[in-house]
């Protein structure tokens, strides 16, 4: 299987990151490539800062909720911690 990694969503989308629309529409042209190249597309995004030991998924995505909504999955990286 062919694999693409965009990295990252902010230097795709310079501005308009925290706007469900703009995101959105990325989003989902990005999958219409994907679709149309028969390639899965992965899009590295960053989390937000503070608070995001607690949150899980596509609530961590920095930027617009349209986001973690849009992608067909949400994997989360982090760093280990003493309590993990």
């Amino acid at each position: 299987a062919t694999v693409v990694v965009l990295d990252s969503l902010s230097q795709l989308i310079p501005s308009g990151g925290n706007d469900n629309g703009v995101i959105y529409r990325a989003m989902t042209r990005l999958a219409a490539v994907g679709e149309r190249l028969g390639c899965a597309i992965v899009v590295a995004a960053h989390t937000r800062k503070g608070g995001t030991l607690e949150a899980d998924g596509a609530e961590a995505v920095l930027g617009a909720v349209a986001t973690g909504n849009a992608a067909r999955r949400v994997l989360g990286v982090r760093r280990p911690t003493a309590e993990t």
